[in-house]
């Protein structure tokens, strides 16, 4: 079973990949729009946000799919359903620049 990640709302974020399973990767940060992530898999991530007008919010949510293995525990179809993970409150900081993550 994979779990999809992804932000969503009226801010513009962008994700960076550090590492995966506590490893840093070899050429960081990798720009992805959404984390995969499968049973006990951990990322590490930044998140960085800018807003058109502050403030505003984004929403990192898991996205619906379906489960490698239909029928399993959860729905009668096996299918897995959108969630709210976490709910970001972007304001304006001190500096009129969003800083540039390292490439």
């Amino acid at each position: 079973q994979t779990l999809a990640v992804s932000v969503d709302g009226d801010a513009t974020c962008e994700m960076k990949l550090l590492a995966k399973d506590g490893i840093y990767l070899s050429t960081m940060p990798r720009d992805i729009s959404t984390v995969y992530l499968v049973s006990g898999g951990r990322a590490d991530v930044g998140i960085a946000c800018t807003c058109a007008a502050y403030p505003c919010s984004a929403t990192l949510q898991s996205t619906s799919g379906r489960r490698l293995q239909r029928g399993g525990p959860g729905t009668a179809a096996g299918d897995m359903v959108t969630a709210t993970l976490m709910e970001l409150s972007v304001t304006e900081g001190s500096s009129s620049a969003t800083p540039t993550l390292p490439e």
